[in-house]
């Protein structure tokens, strides 16, 4: 039997659900398992479940979206974070370091928006996860080998090494050891295949941070320290894509004011 599957975006620019759409040729071998009922995105006529499964794109960043990602929660037996911003708020999550009335002028300007902003964070703050798909937008294999190991029942595989090894399969030169340029595999989740160091740019941590991250986030600071990064631009490094990742975040507080409740974050 298909799964009845739900695809929904919150605060984010949507290029997940299109990644969805990008699967082409492999989208109608997933179509065989997946009965998308509800996809606002793609479809016209949508439905109000129940599902099987629900894949939820963007970070949550108003009191709305607490309240919809909560009920998408109730109606699904699965909930998949799709991407970096449903995983760990993604570049929105900067907005957290400044004022709500800054960021809403910095945005809208003096335009008059009915909305209640709040801190913005990743969806696993409000509802329980059941899988997550980082990447910015994410790696389409991944998602099919997830959506495979959900159809067929079983937990699927987790990417447990960061983008350096990745490097190293691809025999790739080290552009942090070798050439001093701030690069953020060691700290990066991999499943890219190490994308951009394979073209000789930095890799700038899209993927979220990997699993072994809390411990080796004091080592690799010190060894951007050491080949003269500056304090500043190692923060921003660390506040680009995961500013909500508590042992990031709590780097970042050296050089900025503290966002409320920090004790609540996650260090997942």
């Amino acid at each position: 039997m298909k799964l009845k599957t739900a695809i929904i975006g919150l605060t984010g620019c949507f290029g997940c659900q299109v990644q969805f759409l990008n699967l082409e040729d492999e989208l109608l071998d997933l179509l065989e398992v997946l009965d998308i009922v509800h996809f606002p995105l793609a479809k016209e006529e949508n439905s109000d479940g129940p599902f099987d499964l629900a894949l939820i794109e963007g970070s949550v960043s108003t009191s709305e979206q607490v309240k919809e990602v909560k009920e998408m929660r109730e109606k699904s037996k699965k909930v998949v974070a799709l991407g970096t911003c449903a995983c760990f708020g993604n570049l929105q999550g900067i907005s957290n370091f400044q004022s709500k009335e800054e960021v809403r002028r910095t945005v809208y300007g003096d335009a008059k928006l009915n909305y209640e902003a709040i801190d913005v964070a990743p969806i696993d703050r409000y509802i329980q996860v059941d899988h997550y798909v980082p990447g910015c937008p994410y790696d389409r294999g991944i998602l099919i080998e997830t959506l495979k190991y959900i159809a067929l029942g079983k937990r699927p595989l987790r990417v447990d090494y960061c983008v350096c090894a990745e490097c190293k399969l691809r025999e790739n030169g080290c552009l942090l050891i070798e050439k001093g340029q701030p690069c953020m595999g060691p700290i990066t989740r991999g499943g890219c295949g190490a994308l951009c160091p394979s073209y000789n740019y930095t890799c700038e941590g899209c993927q979220g941070p990997s699993e072994d991250a809390a411990e080796v986030i004091d080592a690799y600071v010190k060894i951007l320290k050491d080949k003269g990064i500056s304090e500043d631009d190692i923060l921003l490094k660390l506040r680009k894509f995961a500013p909500l990742y508590k042992p990031f975040l709590l780097k970042i507080l050296k050089g900025s004011g503290p966002p409320k409740e920090v004790s609540k974050w996650k260090s997942r």
